[in-house]
């Protein structure tokens, strides 16, 4: 009410008498106008607020991507290394991170590819090893690796060439070798057979339980890779 006398007061002055209707209609066009521009105003500032918080947020995220690919990024190459050819990640001379190296032996009729984690120019962590020789003879390693070589748990499958079957072995290894509690599967024409027992450097030693394609199961003890009567 208090705004609406500065036009009930412009109007006596006038030296006319308001009629009821005319002093309502001031009071309503003074009182709606006074909260349109404050909705106003108050939108203008949430519009300015919310521009520069997606302009802070575009920003950050921009920092944040240059940052991690920066940090993240590695060199890499496709060299000659140990007797090979190798492409990946480098570092210091030599493969470190994620690459693959492929080598071929002329004399033993191989060749040997290996993809997977590289420590200080040693195959070491998560890898898969395949050897593919003249003769047909495929050997697959996937597994564990340290020092460069099998160490950890892993899956060895070997066929084909000189095969006559087709040979899968699974479990720990320590230094290239089979070594603990560990599974073999032979899987023939005829149907699949299956040992457990344990194994010291690549070799059966202890009970191991084999059981064989018809359902029986027979226990056998080892020596050193051999059966003892």
């Amino acid at each position: 009410m208090r705004n609406s006398l500065p036009i009930l007061l412009v109007v006596l002055l006038a030296g006319c008498a308001p009629s009821a209707a005319a002093v309502q209609a001031a009071i309503a066009q003074t009182q709606t106008a006074q909260p349109t521009a404050t909705a106003t105003a108050t939108a203008t500032a949430t519009a300015t607020a919310t521009a520069t918080a997606t302009a802070a947020a575009t920003a950050t995220s921009t920092a944040t991507t240059t940052a991690t690919a920066t940090a993240t990024a590695i060199p890499t190459v496709n060299a000659p290394f140990a007797s090979g050819n190798y492409v990946g990640e480098w570092k210091d001379g030599m493969p470190n991170g994620q690459g693959t190296l492929e080598t071929t032996y002329d004399g033993l009729g191989l060749t040997s590819t290996y993809t997977g984690t590289w420590k200080d120019g040693e195959r070491n962590g998560q890898g898969a090893e395949i050897d593919n020789y003249t003769d047909g003879t495929e050997i697959i390693y996937t597994g564990e690796w340290a020092n460069d070589k099998k160490n950890g748990q892993g899956t060895d499958t070997s066929s084909g060439g000189r095969f006559t079957m087709t040979l899968i072995y699974t479990g720990p290894w320590k230094d290239g070798k089979m070594h603990g509690q560990g599974k073999r599967i032979f899987v023939m024409k005829s149907g699949t057979d299956y040992e457990e027992g344990e194994y010291i450097n690549g070799e059966e030693n202890g009970i191991f339980i084999e059981t064989y394609a018809d359902g029986s199961t027979k226990y056998i003890l080892y020596k050193d890779g051999e059966k003892v009567p």
